[in-house]
């Protein structure tokens, strides 16, 4: 992958100005002074409007309407981090038309299926394509993986998910809660198994004296983590810091209610009961995992993640991540060209750092033995 501008890294975020586009693009300009940053988006000011306030930025017009999104770029860029919902694909064709590496944190499970199944019909990717939409930008699942790299063999992964209503969220994050209406495949002792949502609950005390009933709930970690850990049984759960939200929810959704309110019609309708944005709170995420040793004996571990900043804060942190290990930066290896899950490659030990440094807590006894102090 050439450097596309001078001998300075250049990166495109599209959606650079939303909620989790203008945290990581500030994340990328803080932690990386050498890089020129592109602000993309629909709307010329916005993207302006934030460009001027970071060294090395300007602002571009994106539209994922486009046959070719990338068409209007001033210049080629190294990578494009995707904040923004790429519905027909054609920001993923154009990267892979032009040889630009993708890192694409907003696909649901159904859509990362659907980027992988489109690869083939393309041409063999000449860059990293970077499927990061694991939860928060794969960051508790990359930490499940390094876990899983000590056990011989992994029995079981379980990430629990704590919400806050009075977290700060983008309109595009309520895509994952659309899919509340539809069963989904988790794997349980090897094999596939269709789930109802919200359903086999689980209570977890996440510390901090927050204790919630999570449910399942399905994500891309379901089918990540089995084919990177070779994991027999693997879960995901959440639940919202509001107990009777939770229940509301469950019962909207396991009463057949929720499916009536299906399809683009109701969509509104869904995004009220789903979309209230707060100015920010506590994001917790509990990651166990169970397996044997190479003598055979059981061992198990426990990963706690806390950003007090919120959710799309930890989201922005993994994302900006992601970016540095496709170009090297920070002590990652410099990405290869192909298809990839984010959580498959990603070392660890700098992910860590760059957690310690965004002030995001991570303790447990399922951290790495190189995880930075401030993390055990």
């Amino acid at each position: 992958m050439a450097i596309a501008s001078g001998n300075r890294p250049s990166v495109l975020v599209v959606g650079g100005y939303g909620v989790v586009g203008t945290q990581a693009t500030r994340l990328l300009a803080e932690r990386n002074p050498g890089i020129d940053l592109l602000v993309g988006g629909r709307d010329a000011e916005r993207a302006d409007a934030l460009a001027r306030e970071l060294p090395s930025a300007r602002g571009v017009v994106v539209d994922l309407t486009d046959a070719d999104p990338l068409h209007r770029l001033p210049h080629a860029v190294d990578a494009v981090l995707c904040a923004a919902n790429d519905p027909d694909d054609r920001l993923l064709r154009a990267c892979v038309r032009h040889g630009t590496a993708l890192i694409d944190i907003t696909r649901w499970s159904e859509r990362v299926r659907d980027g992988l199944a489109r690869l083939p019909a393309e041409r063999a990717p000449r860059a990293p394509v970077v499927f990061a939409s694991s939860w928060m930008a794969a960051v508790p699942a990359t930490l499940a993986v390094s876990a899983a790299r000590a056990m011989a063999s992994v029995s079981r992964i379980e990430m629990d998910v704590l919400y806050a209503l009075a977290d700060r969220a983008g309109p595009d994050s309520t895509a994952y809660m659309d899919q509340l209406g539809t069963a989904f495949a988790v794997t349980e002792q090897g094999r596939p198994a269709m789930r109802p949502p919200l359903s086999d609950p689980k209570r977890v005390d996440f510390g901090g004296g927050q204790r919630a009933r999570t449910r399942l709930f399905d994500t891309p970690d379901l089918m990540t983590l089995p084919a990177t850990t070779g994991a027999a049984t693997v879960k995901t759960r959440i639940a919202f810091d509001d107990a009777l939200a939770t229940v509301g929810l469950a019962f909207l959704v396991r009463s057949g209610i929720w499916s009536l309110i299906d399809g683009e019609r109701f969509t509104p309708l869904r995004r009220r009961l789903l979309y209230a944005p707060g100015e920010g709170d506590h994001h917790r995420v509990r990651v166990t995992i169970a397996g044997r040793s190479a003598d055979g004996s059981e061992i198990a571990g426990r990963i706690d993640i806390d950003d007090p900043a919120g959710q799309t804060h930890l989201t922005a942190t993994g994302a900006a991540v992601q970016v540095e290990r496709v170009l090297g930066l920070h002590g990652h290896a410099r990405a290869a060209a192909g298809a990839q899950y984010a959580e498959a490659i990603t070392d660890a030990a700098p992910l860590l750092a760059a957690l310690d440094a965004s002030g995001i807590r991570v303790a447990g006894d399922g951290l790495p033995a190189d995880a930075p102090a401030a993390a055990a």
